[in-house]
């Protein structure tokens, strides 16, 4: 056998494998971008739920302290204050600020500000 044909064979067998190995390649980075893609959209939908779940919380329980300072007040025109009357009203505070607390972590700046201002007139009205 000539040298030219043994050259032709090697580097056609050289060229096979390379071909399939960078194809191979290809594929395991093609893969790794689509499990990378998912995870990311994985984690935004998750903080997406976080997010709403706290500012539904932080809603609701904004909107019970603000009852409950109502109702206070309602008894304070009307009757003694009993203990009772006392601890519901600082279950429903200790929940808007435990809420507070965690919107914080959470929530951006725009949201916060608006959050901020409806903290800050629940406890001032609490504070009277």
């Amino acid at each position: 056998m000539d040298m030219g044909a043994a050259l032709i064979a090697i580097v056609g067998v050289a060229g096979t494998l390379g071909g399939a190995l960078l194809t191979q390649r290809g594929a395991d980075r093609t893969k790794q971008r689509e499990l990378e893609l998912s995870r990311a959209i994985q984690e935004a939908r998750e903080d997406r739920e976080l997010r709403r779940r706290i500012y539904t919380d932080l809603h609701r329980d904004a909107r019970q302290f603000a009852t409950a300072l109502s109702r206070h007040l309602y008894v304070i025109r009307d009757r003694a204050v009993a203990d009772e009357d006392v601890r519901t009203l600082e279950e429903s505070k200790d929940a808007q600020r435990n809420g507070w607390s965690e919107a914080i972590m959470i929530a951006p700046g725009a949201v916060l500000a608006a959050a901020q201002e409806a903290n800050g007139a629940l406890t001032r009205v609490y504070g009277r």
